[in-house]
């Protein structure tokens, strides 16, 4: 699908998620209630303060493991130094008022999606942040909303890691000032402070990256995306725009920034402890990328070429612990060992060649597909290694704590293949993880996110106003539905 017709899509389905941020927890009273009543709320206020104490020292007693594969050892930069705002400019198309973004709606055939509560102001900034302890800078677009009256109660954020739009400079979303900012015009039309973070290496405006983007490393994303936060912060607070804002991030993405989203909220207790993350939407995210693995080795598949990038990203990230040659040919007309990461990061423009091979023996050796195939893992270190930790359910990274997390998949998804995924997400449940599945029934990737919007929108709606999850849904692998903005057609009911 064209990135295009994408971000068109992505912008009319998220209308969808119009929630409601000023909304603040309900107080159950005691005051009609009796004495045992009275008592019994105290108990059971006593028992919640305990848990939150404990689960606090338990926060405080584990450590945040870095340098893991062996890697060269570093030490993380100290808070003060990172997450802290450079420049900034307007998105000159991207200041409109609600009755404008209501018109783009109407004009791509979305009026029933309308009205928006808000107009939309959108900056770009560079921000601080870092990557293996050195200091690098980054890109982001903040999202402000706008309206003719004045805002009142606080705002939550929503924290958008994209999904994959390139590997450089180049294809920063943040780059493209039409498509780029769309996600985050749509968000902050619908009453959020949204940030949305370009990956580090992927820088959208000023000067070129100073390091490489480490395709589904969590360090590097969760680190990034916290820092955008706080420097985005700093921006909305010089900007004074009058508007209250909460410590209330809601990470939410899809694809690439659905694995993006589950490793923020697992760093947040140690690299941002100061916000608190009262729900967790990765969507179509990559849990385990061993079985990924094993399916992109079997046949050529669309995943064959991303687990391919991820590899020899992770390689130079984690300090070049092996050969490509290992893994890659070398032979015409690519030679993938020497000159991969020519393809992956493009200078120029947001190019990758396109690569045509018979066999996934034009990528990977014999032995690594052997390997691959026969699940010799100890036999593939380091690069066993580099699928483990990008793994959500095998990461060395601590579980800490839970958060109400909502997934989508799609029933007949091939690049991030969604049988495995179900054995993925009871891993997770296993450890710890309050998980809400949704399956969309005759729906592929992208479509597995945009068709349950609906979903996603009244599910995060009620865990913001603080309803419980239904006990009775969580951790249920349940069947494929019929999502509610499914294409016609597409389900088999």
């Amino acid at each position: 699908m064209p990135r295009f017709i994408l971000c068109v899509l992505l912008v009319a389905l998220l209308a969808f998620l119009t929630v409601a941020c000023n909304s603040s927890d309900d107080e159950a009273s005691a005051v009609d209630g009796d004495a045992d009543s009275v008592i019994d709320g105290d108990e059971e206020l006593a028992e919640a303060e305990a848990e939150a104490e404990a689960e606090a020292e338990a926060e405080e007693a584990l450590e945040m493991p870095i340098a893991l594969c062996n890697a060269p050892a570093y030490e993380l930069l100290p808070a003060d130094q990172v997450g802290h705002l450079v420049e900034y400019e307007n998105f000159l198309l991207w200041d409109l008022s609600a009755k404008s973004v209501d018109n783009l709606l109407g004009q791509a055939g979305y009026t029933g999606l309308s009205p928006v509560p808000y107009g939309a102001t959108l900056y770009r900034y560079r921000y601080t942040t870092q990557d293996r302890g050195q200091l690098v800078e980054a890109t982001a677009i903040l999202g402000v909303p706008r309206s003719e009256e004045a805002i009142t109660g606080p705002m939550d954020i929503v924290l958008q890691p994209h999904g994959t739009s390139g590997f450089s400079d180049p294809c920063a979303p943040s780059r493209d000032e039409l498509e780029g900012p769309a996600l985050a015009g749509l968000m902050t039309s619908l009453g959020f402070v949204s940030f949305s973070p370009d990956y580090i290496g992927m820088n959208g405006f000023g000067d070129a990256s100073t390091a490489p983007h480490a395709y589904l490393v969590g360090e590097q994303v969760a680190f990034a995306s916290w820092d955008a936060v706080r420097a985005g912060l700093e921006l909305f607070e010089e900007l004074d725009t009058g508007i209250e804002v909460t410590s209330r991030v809601v990470p939410w993405g899809g694809s690439q920034g659905g694995h993006s989203a589950f490793f923020i909220d697992r760093y947040q207790p140690f690299y941002a402890p100061e916000f608190e993350i009262p729900a967790l939407l990765p969507l179509i995210a990559p849990i385990d990328l061993f079985p990924l693995m094993v399916y992109a080795a079997e046949d050529i598949r669309p995943g064959t070429g991303n687990l391919a990038v991820m590899l020899a990203a992770n390689n130079l990230w984690y300090g070049e612990q092996a050969d490509l040659i290992d893994i890659f040919t070398n032979e015409e007309p690519y030679f993938f060992a020497d000159k991969i990461y020519d393809y992956m990061y493009p200078k120029e423009e947001c190019e990758i060649e396109n690569i045509e091979g018979d066999s996934v023996l034009d990528l990977y050796t014999e032995k690594f597909v052997n390997d691959v195939m026969a699940e010799e893992w100890e036999a593939l270190e380091p690069w066993s290694c580099y699928l483990r930790e990008g793994s959500l359910n095998k990461s060395s990274i601590p579980f800490v704590r839970s958060v109400p997390t909502l997934v989508s998949y799609g029933e007949l998804d091939t690049l991030v293949y969604t049988p495995p995924m179900r054995d993925g997400i009871l891993d997770l449940c296993e450890m710890g993880y309050q998980i809400e599945y949704i399956e969309c029934q005759g729906a592929k990737h992208t479509q597995g996110a945009l068709w349950s919007m609906p979903e996603q929108y009244a599910w995060l709606k009620d865990r913001l106003a603080g309803v419980p999850m239904d006990s009775e849904k969580i951790c249920v692998i349940s069947e494929p539905v019929c999502c509610s903005a499914s294409d016609e057609g597409a389900c088999w009911e």
